[in-house]
């Protein structure tokens, strides 16, 4: 009985103890506490893992079928266009969107955006990046694991030029904390940064990101550019 009184004795103190620790503890105290509420600090790390495929000079013949049309002889080749999606969702209402609904952008001369495929010489290229967003409290608000990932060294029948395929920033994972809204997307566009004597593309991918909260609305962005002839990745 003198163990079980003491065992008794022992839990109520502990008890109070607890109480007396807890006192002033208001679990929604957050809601209403500016610090929580404000961004303090926005880190971009870039894993230095953007390694495309060793690109070696390709020296495949091309070999036109009997029944192929012949390769068009006056094409402008400082031109190019751009295949695919120019603009989509990937967090949307503070949800990622799945991946189906997202797009990725191609870069080729004009007279086969109807016939990508007919292109060779693919390589693959990717690499990540990680967005994450602290408080005054040093606590990660917002983070945003990112995938940029393409085909780079697609070349013509005539040998002439560099150009990409299915260029895209994908999510990885994301987190949004209590309290605050996130939403991103993306815009791409393309360019020839080689001229008319080497096209070569660009494909350039802008990740527009919003972390909000009642008090500061924030809008930022990261631009990725995926270069066709070597596969490099560069953020800015």
């Amino acid at each position: 009985m003198k163990f079980l009184a003491s065992l008794c004795l022992m839990l109520i103190f502990s008890s109070a103890v607890m109480a007396n620790n807890m006192d002033g503890f208001d679990p929604d105290s957050y809601q209403n506490d500016p610090k929580y509420h404000t961004v303090s600090e926005i880190e971009i790390v870039i894993d230095d893992a953007y390694r495309p495929e060793p690109l070696v000079e390709n020296v495949r013949v091309y070999q036109p079928e009997n029944d192929q049309p012949a390769p068009p002889k006056n094409v402008n080749w400082a031109a190019v266009v751009a295949i695919g999606e120019k603009v989509y969702d990937i967090v949307e209402k503070g949800k990622p969107v799945t991946e189906s609904k997202m797009g990725s952008i191609s870069c080729v001369p004009p007279h086969l955006k109807d016939d990508i495929f007919s292109m060779f010489g693919a390589r693959s290229t990717s690499g990540r990046c990680t967005i994450r967003f602290k408080n005054i409290y040093s606590l990660t608000v917002a983070r945003f694991d990112l995938r940029i990932e393409g085909y780079y060294n697609l070349q013509t029948s005539e040998h002439r030029g560099y150009y990409i395929r299915d260029a895209a920033v994908r999510l990885s994972s994301f987190e949004c904390m209590w309290g605050y809204t996130c939403k991103a997307s993306v815009k791409n566009s393309v360019i020839n940064i080689g001229g008319s004597s080497t096209p070569t593309c660009e494909a350039s991918m802008l990740f527009d990101y919003h972390v909000s909260t009642v008090l500061k609305h924030g809008a930022y962005s990261s631009t990725f550019r995926l270069n066709g002839r070597t596969g490099a990745i560069t953020e800015s």
